[in-house]
């Protein structure tokens, strides 16, 4: 595979990992407000369950078509759980200790 393929892969798993971060902490907080209290500790744990389902096929894939997306939508996964985490430990904290903790 050409270094310009690769690079171009790194660029799209990127993308999806992006789009992971900005979207699991929105989901997170549109289901606290919700009224689900268990948001912050959830959405990390359904995408945690998904990311298998996504990278064993595309560990497995012999087409780059099929592998993209599934390594693109793992990234996504696995980058969604660090918004709602982060967040969830902010609120164990006090806010004065905030920098420290």
């Amino acid at each position: 595979m050409p270094t310009s393929v690769a690079t171009s892969l790194v660029l799209v798993v990127g993308i999806g990992a992006l789009a992971g971060v900005l979207s699991g902490g929105r989901i997170a907080d549109r289901l606290l407000g919700g009224g689900r209290v268990n948001a912050r500790a959830l959405v990390p744990t359904v995408c945690m369950l998904m990311v298998p389902v996504f990278l064993a096929p595309a560990i497995y894939a012999n087409s780059l078509a099929v592998a993209l997306p599934l390594l693109a939508g793992g990234a996504m996964l696995l980058a969604a759980t660090n918004p709602p985490l982060g967040a969830a430990r902010l609120d164990i904290l006090p806010p004065l200790i905030w920098g420290t903790g």
